[in-house]
């Protein structure tokens, strides 16, 4: 019985740890989903979940991860379901389909068409990561229950207080089909600092501290024990599938960050749990202990019968022991009647003394005889006995020879024929290996060709490595201007805000530019007027001078009345010059007043201006063009005034020269010829400057005609500028709102900075690894190179291999008929050598009994002969003693008398001894009855009782457990897949923390 209870124990055991061994290889790296950044973490996490997880089954085509998020009590709060879809590299769309809502992708740009809860994703040869939600009900669950002091808290009731905390896991399995449930497999991480928690203990799990921390590891198998109905059976009332843990601890302040917990379904199926080899090795030893009991069975019978054997002896010994205390009494009263005979022995004693004497010297040749006699048998015992085992290993080792001899043939049968394979095999190998010589010489030949491309490789990771500082220098650059941006934002922020402050002001501005503008507008109309009297005027003026420069070039003395010509064209130039210099100052006052209306256009903020930039081009262009006008008409017209003045002024200079009398003086001809052609060439030039006075007031008049009609569309603009700033103050307060918005950006940007000034360094030690590679790269060329040779004689030497290889197996094959010969002779010989072993085995057998025989016979021999020497020895002292007094072998006689009444009571002991050694074989037998009574017993209720309840009960939580792995294999989805793909999923659920 105790031997099926430890046998229980032991099967309970080796369940359980069969059970529970896998969650100690559950991945530690787990992600966890936040609501912020689920998709960016997603994407990330899944890359490293191919670097940092236990192994990926390839036959898989989707992965399914499900985060839950849930409340410190376990309740959940939110689902989301993240799936990588792998691609063998080739397809260009993937099937799939899920229930999820909201489903984007979180690691490219891949896009995907859905009909109803069928997905075909664009996948063009890549993998496909994306995550959705869902609200619909979990398979597992984890109910967590917080207790102080042994009385159950909510979680915000506990954070911060102090005590003795105990932390309840219950593990709830909602999936169930019949009566076996999905076999998920739930372990729970938990970290609790040693600041806060002391004297950390877990039920159904471990715990783990580094000194700082203490990491708690729980575990269950919720609804596994149902499913498998192990408390229905003997063996397994005492195993315990558990489906919760306990964490308890002193806390101190309490606080707990998290709770992490990973459910899987096919965690069973992965450790082999569906191979049954180890039951069918246990009933194999179970049918061995079944038969080694029956022999214990038959050994303990024997053992009965061989005690019954013992007990006749007793008996028998019994009866002699009785037989020689009687005769003892015989012999007692026999030495009585020699004590009394004694003289008469005397006498007798020495005639006995010389035969004794003599007798002591063949005793002694006797003994020597025999000594050598018996250890010459101990020599032949020893002999034998090795003899005969050598004749067993012999015989023994014989048959194993003949076995062998046999296989020997039959292996040398198939040796020959596959010889013959080789042989055939030998030539193909070395036509195999002429070709691969080949391959080596066109292997040389390419590694060239590998050698010039990692040349090539190399300089380009020189210019990686290069165009890495030129980033790494860039990136510098960019963190300059992203700091300036900073500035900038908040720069923009503070005139937005000074904008709107003056913004206020802005309607007055633009009414100001509008009465600008109507006020330049009636200055240039009244230019307009003074032009047109102008133009009259210089056109006059030019007439006249045209004229007067005729008459003098024409003739050498002055004809007519040149001074009434003179009179009259200074008198023409001098209205001309006073209407140029009207004209310039109103045409002075029109720029003023244009300018003005330029600056304060000038002063319209830059936002509004972008803002309302048609409107503000048009208007600003009109204006720049009426100004630039104005400009070019004032330089014309202060042009042409400069050269009246001048030739005004020459004119006066001429008239004060005193008039010389009309007397002919020869003399004086000359200079008034001279006199002539300079006023005749003065006259041409004003006349001529003149023309282009009037040409240049009519173009100054057409411009101011210009100039009014822009000043006309410089009003209209300047009310359509009105009417857009209505809504100027709305717009402002959406600038002010963006800018505060820009501003509250600037902390991102700042941060994104630092990351980029943490990842430089990691560039720029990448770089210098790609510069050190590429130098080991071209070594490992210039030394593939160099091989080059080495390799061209290697496939020399396998082409002169080759031949000799043919050549082996040429002669290999003349060998074969000599080894068939040698084989089938060993075999022939081999039978006799095994009945002679047989014959060897049987004389070994008589020869060691006789051996036996002869060895215990000669040490009674040797015995006795000893005796007897040793009796011969003290008989011839005591016939010497006895022949030296008589007195002495009475008194000896008389001892002898006293010594046999001793022998006879010894006598007498003994056989009182044998009695005893009856009656103890009795119960000695009576033990041996009781042994094969209970061997019996043990056979029946124990070893026939443990082989039905492997045969029976565990054969049934086998079956179950068969079931159960179906139902974790069948389990491959939680928010749907393709019927033609592979799925897994696991659920990892985060539980909130508690802290105050």
């Amino acid at each position: 019985m105790n031997k099926n209870r430890v046998l229980k124990k032991t099967l309970a055991a080796g369940l359980a740890v069969m059970v529970a061994g896998s969650t100690c290889c559950l991945d530690a790296g787990v992600v966890y989903a936040s609501d912020k950044d689920a998709g960016k973490k997603d994407g990330k996490q899944e890359t490293k979940k191919v670097e940092n997880q236990t192994e990926a089954k390839q036959d898989v085509d989707k992965e399914e991860t499900v985060y839950v998020k849930a409340k410190a009590d376990g309740s959940t709060d939110k689902v989301i379901v993240s799936d990588w879809l792998k691609n063998s590299g080739t397809d260009v769309e993937i099937q799939d389909a899920s229930d999820l809502q909201n489903i984007k992708n979180v690691k490219g740009d891949e896009t995907f068409k859905q009909n109803g809860s069928s997905l075909v994703w664009e996948a063009n040869g890549n993998d496909i990561y994306y995550q959705g939600e869902t609200d619909k009900p979990l398979p597992v669950e984890v109910k967590v229950t917080y207790y102080l002091d042994e009385k159950e808290i909510s979680p915000d009731d506990l954070a911060g207080k102090s005590g003795k905390v105990r932390i309840h896991f219950s593990y709830i399995n909602q999936a169930k089909d019949g009566e076996v449930y999905t076999p998920f497999t739930m372990v729970t991480g938990i970290i609790l600092p040693t600041a806060n928690f002391t004297n950390v203990q877990v039920t159904n799990g471990k715990v783990i501290s580094d000194g700082s921390k203490n990491i708690v590891i729980g575990m269950g198998f919720p609804g596994l024990s149902d499913s498998l109905k192990l408390k229905d059976t003997d063996f397994g009332k005492d195993i315990d599938l558990p489906d919760s843990f306990d964490v308890t601890a002193d806390a101190t302040d309490f606080t707990l960050a998290m709770t992490a917990t990973v459910a899987s379904a096919d965690t069973l199926s992965e450790f082999g749990l569906d191979k049954t080899d180890s039951l069918d090795e246990l009933k194999d030893s179970l049918n061995d202990m079944k038969s080694a009991s029956e022999k214990l069975v038959n050994g303990s019978g024997d053992l009965l019968k061989g005690v019954k054997t013992l007990k006749d002896a007793c008996i028998v010994l019994k009866d002699g022991t009785g037989t020689v205390n009687e005769k003892m009494g015989e012999l007692a009263e026999g030495i009585g009647t020699l004590n009394i005979k004694k003289g008469e022995l005397i006498t007798g004693l020495n005639t006995l003394n010389d035969g004794i004497e003599t007798l002591h010297t063949g005793a002694s040749d006797l003994k020597n005889g025999i000594g050598q006699y018996t250890g010459g048998v101990g020599t032949l015992s020893s002999g034998l006995s090795q003899y005969i085992k050598g004749a067993n290993t012999l015989s023994d080792g014989a048959v194993q020879y003949v076995n062998g001899a046999g296989a020997l043939a039959d292996g040398t049968t198939r040796y020959v024929n596959g010889a013959k394979k080789l042989t055939d095999g030998a030539a193909k190998y070395a036509d195999g290996a002429e070709q691969v010589a080949a391959g080596a010489i066109q292997y040389v030949e390419g590694s060239k060709k590998l050698s010039s491309g990692i040349l090539g490789y190399v300089t380009g990771a020189d210019q990686l490595a290069a165009g890495t500082a030129q980033y790494v220098a860039g990136a510098g650059k960019v963190e300059e201007g992203a700091a300036k941006y900073v500035a900038g934002t908040t720069n923009l922020a503070l005139g937005v805000q000074q904008l709107g402050q003056n913004a206020s002001g802005l309607p007055d501005g633009i009414m100001g530019i509008n009465g600008g503008i109507k006020s330049a507008g009636e200055n240039a109309a009244k230019l307009s007027e003074n032009m047109d009297t102008l133009y009259q005027k210089s056109d006059q003026l030019a007439s006249v001078l045209e004229s007067m420069s005729g008459s003098v070039s024409g003739s050498g003395n002055a004809s007519g009345n040149p001074g009434s010509r003179t009179d009259s064209m200074g008198t023409d130039q001098s209205g001309a010059i006073t209407s140029l210099q009207s004209s310039i100052a109103q045409n002075e006052e029109v720029l003023r007043t244009l300018n003005d209306v330029r600056s304060k256009i000038s002063s319209v903020p830059e936002l509004l201006k972008s803002q309302f930039s048609d409107a503000y081009q048009t208007y600003s262009g009109a204006l720049d063009a009426s100004i630039q006008e104005m400009n070019n008409s004032i330089e014309l017209q202060k042009s042409v005034l400069n050269s009246l003045v001048a030739q005004q002024n020459q004119q006066l200079e001429n008239q004060k020269q005193p008039n010389r009398s009309n007397e002919p003086n020869q003399s004086n001809q000359p200079n008034q010829s001279q006199s002539n052609d300079i006023n005749g060439q003065g006259v041409s030039q004003l006349a001529k400057s003149a023309r282009e006075l009037a040409n240049g007031i009519q173009k100054v008049s057409e411009g101011s005609e210009s100039l009014a009609g822009g000043l006309e569309q410089l009003g209209s603009l300047s009310g359509l500028l009105s009417e857009q700033t209505k809504d100027l103050p709305q717009a402002l307060n959406g600038l002010t709102e963006g800018a505060k918005n820009l501003t509250a950006n600037n902390q991102e940007l700042t941060d994104g900075i630092s990351e980029l000034q943490k990842n430089n360094k990691e560039l720029q030690d990448g770089a210098a690894a790609v510069q050190a590679g590429s130098k080991t790269v071209k070594e490992g060329t210039a030394e593939l190179g160099s091989n080059d040779k080495a390799l061209k004689d290697g496939a020399s030497a396998v082409l002169g291999a080759g031949k000799d290889l043919r050549t082996g197996a040429a002669e290999l094959n003349k060998a074969d008929k000599n080894l068939k010969d040698g084989a089938a002779r060993i075999k022939q010989e081999g039978k006799k050598l095994k009945s002679g072993a047989s014959d060897l085995e049987k004389a070994g057998k008589t020869v060691k009994e006789g051996t036996k025989a002869l060895t215990d016979k000669s040490q009674d021999l040797n015995t006795g002969a000893s005796k007897l020497y040793d009796g011969t020895k003290q008989l011839a002292e005591g016939s010497s003693r006895l022949s030296a007094g008589a007195a002495t072998l009475s008194d000896g006689i008389g001892k002898l008398a006293d010594g046999s009444t001793q022998l006879k009571t010894g006598t007498a002991a003994l056989a009182k001894g044998g009695t005893d050694l009856s009656s103890g074989v009795g119960e000695l037998y009576d033990g041996a009855k009781d042994l094969n009574k209970g061997m019996k017993k043990f056979d029946k209720e124990a070893v026939d009782k443990l082989k039905d309840t492997v045969d029976g009960d565990i054969q049934s939580v086998l079956d179950r457990l068969d079931k159960v792995l179906d139902a974790g294999k069948e389990y491959k989805t939680f928010a749907g897949t393709a019927d033609d793909k592979e799925s897994s999923v696991k659920f990892v659920i985060e539980t909130a923390g508690v802290s105050k």
